[in-house]
């Protein structure tokens, strides 16, 4: 293995050299502005393929810029928002590249969501149109958007790309979509492109602002991190409303002319059957997918396909121990093996574990701080952000080995949240981005995450609000209080487990409370286990306040006797 390895760094080496070559100098750019410059250099690549169809860099910069013309013929200028409840599809990269081109700002949506979570983010962002995709893998996303009421007065203008919504008024995409490609060109490249909404802690969606040249800068660090070359193709399944796959994914190729493959369900046999087709060099998942794949490897002989050319793995999300990072290695056959940590409000990642290292970085550390050359920042040998590590209750830097919170600032730092005052905003101090992530640094340079500052847990790869899901179950007459936490799970890194405080008199049932969230969030935020506890058993320190951590404790406990769980 360390063989192999010395191989995969010394390649590793020459590839970085010769994308930095390609890209001597950083030139600010708009994500359409970018687009038109890749289209020139690599007209005939590749750029995207889904659906079945394929679409190069000269198809994708041609549509971007009708899809401008069709958006700005229907009133949408500088500032105007347009909501993409959208899967994964080149229309809906091309749609995004096309509103930067008249300065709008795309709000790419969750279409997971529930009625009530999906009309907050449409209130909260005030589109000027919504573009839908009535059936995305396999949710009918047409009936809840029905069901939010949001189009039924003086709401955003529906505009439907796939599928009849089976409701009115609604405009046909191709209705609105037309040859003329007139429309004027915004030139800000640090303009608000996009909004992106992220668990708070408050138990309410932030909207994150993003900007093209960060979203690019921290698109080229990954490319120059993991060496992006000539043929590259990467094949990914995560939803393009979140930022890891769009800065992850679909950005980074851009720099090396590559292709991404684009999935709107992720299916573990049909992706392995892609690869061992021979059409995919790389594949960025999450853990979860990560675990579904290796489970499916075990029935799937790799080595009778001579097409399999997989050469690296990106997974991010949740930690694994080092044996799973072992398996990544022996089941797909690849010694480049890539992990990341970063945040919404980062525009992409802050550290990430570079191919080449070894199970017990991938298992321990979210590695390094990331680095974009030409891209970062020139007094920090193109560091992509500066970070410091402080106390979160005195604002003191910590000494080295401690624990501290994270905090950020630079150029690839969103700068703020959308409507809520730059003045008011608590994320922010003296300049610095407050991360709420607990961390350390060890004596090798790597960074150890240690938690959250808040509640906030991960489940296959989402964030989770457990203020959001409390709000939901308290609001049932049987319910004194509740209290959700996030616990450990193979499959999803971490899953919600409700503790339920009777109110006086009642007996709330579990089940109840379990199918009650079925019926109003997204799956990923449903908690898979339920238990009764009596307010005075529930854990206080001495101050008195709640300890969140007692009832993660006391779960495990609690779940080696019974289990009360949302079916798989």
């Amino acid at each position: 293995m360390e063989r192999s390895l010395d191989a995969t760094n010394a390649g590793l080496a020459q590839r970085r050299a010769d994308l930095e070559l390609s890209w001597p100098a950083w030139t600010p750019r708009t994500f359409a502005q970018h687009l038109d410059h890749c289209a020139e250099r690599w007209p005939d690549n590749i750029y995207i393929e889904s659906t079945g169809q394929s679409w190069t860099y000269r198809d994708m910069a041609a549509y971007s810029r009708r899809a401008a013309g069709a958006f700005h013929r229907a009133g949408i200028g500088v500032g105007d928002r347009v909501a993409l409840l959208m899967g994964n599809s080149a229309e809906f990269v091309a749609m995004y590249a096309g509103l930067t081109r008249i300065g709008a700002i795309a709000v790419p949506m969750n279409y997971l969501l529930g009625p009530e979570e999906m009309r907050y983010v449409l209130d909260h962002s005030a589109p000027s149109i919504v573009v839908l995709d009535c059936e995305i893998a396999g949710r009918d996303v047409a009936t809840v958007v029905r069901s939010t009421g949001a189009f039924e007065s003086d709401g955003p203008r529906l505009v439907v790309r796939s599928g009849l919504p089976r409701f009115e008024p609604w405009t046909a995409w191709d209705d609105l979509f037309s040859e003329d490609a007139s429309a004027p060109d915004a030139e800000s490249p640090t303009a608000p492109c996009a909004i992106m909404y992220t668990a708070g802690s408050s138990g309410t969606p932030k909207g994150a602002l993003l900007h093209s040249d960060a979203m690019l800068r921290e698109a080229y660090g990954t490319a120059l991190t993991r060496g992006y070359d000539t043929g590259w193709s990467s094949l990914t399944a995560l939803p393009s409303f979140h930022l890891f796959g769009l800065a992850q994914c679909i950005l980074p190729a851009t720099f090396a002319g590559g292709r991404v493959i684009l999935r709107q369900r992720f299916d573990p046999k049909e992706q392995l059957e892609t690869i061992a087709a021979g059409a995919a060099s790389d594949i960025v998942v999450v853990a979860a997918m990560a675990h579904r794949l290796i489970d499916e490897l075990a029935t799937f002989d790799r080595t009778a396909h001579p097409g399999w050319a997989l050469r690296s793995v990106f997974i991010g999300g949740d930690a694994m121990p080092e044996a799973d990072w072992q398996k990544v290695r022996d089941a797909f056959g690849v010694d480049e093996v890539t992990s990341g940590f970063g945040m919404t409000e980062l525009q992409g990642t802050a550290f990430m574990v570079p191919p080449g290292s070894s199970n017990e970085v991938l298992a321990n550390t979210v590695g390094w701080e990331s680095t974009a050359g030409c891209a970062g920042i020139a007094a920090r040998d193109g560091a992509e952000h500066e970070w410091r590590l402080v106390d979160p209750d005195s604002g003191q830097m910590v000494a080295p080995g401690e624990i501290g919170e994270l905090q950020y600032r630079g150029p690839s730092v969103s700068p703020g949240y959308w409507r809520v005052d730059p003045e008011t905003d608590t994320s922010r101090a003296d300049g610095w981005f407050r991360s709420g992530d607990l961390g350390r640094v060890r004596e090798d340079g790597a960074f150890v995450f240690t938690g959250r500052n808040s509640d906030v847990y991960r489940s296959g790869g989402e964030l989770v609000s457990p203020r959001e899901v409390e709000a939901l179950i308290a609001s049932l007459p049987e319910v004194g209080a509740t209290f959700v936490v996030g616990v450990p799970d193979r499959r999803w890194g971490q899953v919600g487990c409700a503790w339920i405080v009777p109110a006086p008199g009642a007996h709330p049932d579990p089940d109840t409370v379990i199918a009650h969230c079925q019926s109003r969030l997204a799956r990923y935020k449903v908690p898979k286990y339920a238990f009764l506890i009596a307010e005075a058993a529930v854990p206080v320190s001495a101050s008195g306040k709640f300890r969140r951590r007692g009832l993660v404790d006391l779960a495990a406990e609690r779940l080696a006797e019974q289990t009360l769980s949302v079916p798989e």
